[in-house]
């Protein structure tokens, strides 16, 4: 099997071809999602020199891994950045093919490329719970161990992962293009980008207004999917936001349990920077940044900069808010939108401290049991009950309408923390158990499934490097 090679027509200035190895000692296979295996037939994966491959070790396949170089807006600050832990193996079947924690790069900056085996499964996890969910997000093809240790707060196995992505390109990749190389070598990567996500406007003669046209509607579609199932990301920084419109860079990300609008679970964002609610906000200033990066690409001469802005990101704000009207209505149970609503919920569940995925599954199969927690939840439950009459919606119909975005079951922090505390002591049963389950997160038969159930800790994320 051959991997092509990824991005052939990048400015060398941008990658590295990334050294393979010899293994000291043979890796070994802790995960592998085995249908994404028969999906994609890479049985052939399934040896030992797949193993070695995966790990980023040398095998006889024929490829030349890269790292790539990019910049990020973190947390607001312009900051140089690359592929530190990360290399694309190629491309095969419509996805990137790259390693995580296969060793340090010259992007690096004086880390050790490894990945803790705790982000590891970390990034499995929220990986395949979005994937079931129908996010768009980067699918995890394994996970393996190389016998070394990363050091952190504490002495942990290194795991190197394998993720499948439809591109590698974020929006600061074109930051560093924009910033530090020629116009042509920009447009150079904006045709990588289109080659490899759109390749039916390669012949169209407005090709990059129509892809960021594109990028524009699919950004603000995939935050307001995240957040009709109160997914939190956690870094939404540049470099994590995809041209793919894909969830990727799993680090402090969790689901909102008890409703805390403003809060961020990662340990590092005292701002607040990227809590829930801010999550569209956080976007739509990314999405401004990449619009920076290609005023020379596709700014008019004859409109001013404050224009250009509003051209695109009139879209952006168009396409979330419709979006979130229709997301919002199915949740609720209602043909008609009603942000209004929908965010007056949400306000009273964190007032009275509810939990945002049993709320929604308790309005779609047992409203009674949202009934006598406090009178402004009850005044809330008349009031939408009313809208509901009024609509006059066939009740199996509407039930069917919600029970497609209202999931029974979410991936929990303290079932995470759990997992893995038992991946460290190599036992993965939990983690294959709880894996199989989140493939139906809508199915009936998981309401109130023990494994589930509301955390009893605060959630804390960090990212893990």
């Amino acid at each position: 099997m051959k991997l092509k090679q990824p991005y052939h027509a990048f400015p060398t200035s941008m990658t590295q071809v990334f050294p393979i190895k010899k293994s000291e000692k043979p890796s070994i296979f802790l995960y592998v999602n085995m249908n994404l295996v028969r999906l994609l037939k890479l049985e052939e994966l399934l040896t030992q020199e797949g193993c070695e491959l995966l790990s980023g070790f040398e095998t006889s396949w024929d490829m030349t891994p890269l790292s790539l170089a990019y910049s990020g807006h973190q947390f607001g600050y312009f900051t140089n950045l690359g592929d530190g832990r990360a290399t694309i193996l190629g491309r095969l079947k419509g996805f990137d093919f790259g390693l995580k924690g296969s060793g340090p790069t010259r992007f690096s900056r004086g880390g050790d490329g490894l990945v803790p085996l705790p982000a590891a499964i970390k990034e499995t996890l929220y990986a395949h719970a979005l994937s079931s969910l129908h996010i768009p997000s980067s699918r995890v093809l394994s996970v393996t161990y190389t016998h070394h240790n990363a050091y952190r707060d504490e002495v942990l196995p290194a795991a190197v992962l394998c993720r499948l992505m439809r591109s590698s390109m974020r929006i600061g990749t074109i930051q560093y293009a924009s910033k530090y190389l020629t116009s042509n070598e920009t447009i150079q990567c904006l045709d990588v980008a289109i080659e490899t996500l759109w390749p039916s406007l390669q012949t169209v003669s407005n090709k990059y207004e129509q892809f960021a046209m594109q990028c524009m509607t699919n950004w603000a579609q995939l935050v307001a999917q995240w957040q009709s199932v109160g997914f939190v990301h956690g870094v939404l920084n540049t470099d994590n936001v995809s041209l793919a419109y894909e969830t990727i860079d799993f680090g402090p990300c969790a689901f909102l349990e008890n409703v805390q609008l403003n809060k961020a679970f990662s340990s590092i964002d005292v701002y607040n920077r990227y809590a829930y609610a801010k999550q569209s906000e956080i976007i739509r200033f990314n999405a401004s940044v990449f619009l920076d990066a290609m005023v020379s690409v596709l700014k008019d001469p004859q409109e001013s900069v404050e224009e250009y802005h509003t051209r695109y990101l009139s879209l952006f704000d168009s396409t979330y808010h419709k979006t979130m009207e229709t997301l919002s209505a199915k949740k609720l149970g209602l043909n008609k939108p009603d942000l209004e609503l929908w965010n007056q919920l949400l306000n009273l569940c964190e007032s009275l401290s509810l939990d945002f995925t049993q709320t929604f599954v308790d309005l779609t199969l047992n409203v009674s049991a949202l009934y006598g927690k406090d009178e402004r939840l009850d005044a809330w439950l008349k009031l939408h009950q009313k809208r509901v009459h009024e609509e006059g919606l066939n009740p199996k119909e509407r039930e069917e309408m919600m029970l497609s975005v209202n999931p029974m079951i979410i991936l929990r922090h303290d079932l995470v923390n759990t997992i893995i505390d038992m991946c460290l002591d190599q036992d993965f049963s939990l983690m294959d158990e709880v894996m199989e389950i989140l493939k139906t997160p809508f199915d009936l038969k998981h309401a109130n499934h023990p494994l589930f159930k509301r955390s009893m800790s605060d959630i804390v994320t960090t990212c893990g490097t």
